[in-house]
């Protein structure tokens, strides 16, 4: 498993493309060179940010399910259809190896590749 190297507000990746998680303040992913790679929009953000606050650890099915979702829920169908689209928008924005996203049997966790301390 990667491990996720946090410098002041910014957590680092290393895979096909080094980019920065910003997570305190505004949402956003950079690259090397500071230039935003667009995020994804809607419940995909969602569930992207509660995989990197969970980083390494599985989170499961349910619980994604009412952090993205909230009360009126949401079928494990629309669920794991919102990761495929996610998985399909690391693959579009360069990031695939970088942020994988694994099924662990019950849930889902965040990998990285390995970035070194």
């Amino acid at each position: 498993m990667g491990r996720l190297r946090f410098e002041g507000n910014r957590g680092a990746f290393v895979g096909e493309r080094t980019c920065y998680l910003k997570i305190l303040g505004s949402f956003e992913i950079e690259d090397q060179s500071g230039a935003g790679i667009r995020l994804p929009r809607g419940n995909l953000r969602w569930i992207l940010a509660s995989l990197i606050l969970e980083y390494g650890q599985a989170i499961s099915e349910q619980r994604l399910i009412e952090q993205v979702w909230g009360p009126r829920g949401a079928s494990l169908v629309a669920l794991r259809s919102a990761v495929s689209r996610l998985r399909g928008w690391g693959i579009e924005a360069g990031l695939a190896s970088a942020l994988r996203i694994e099924y662990t049997g019950t849930g889902y966790q965040l990998l990285a590749a390995d970035v070194g301390m």
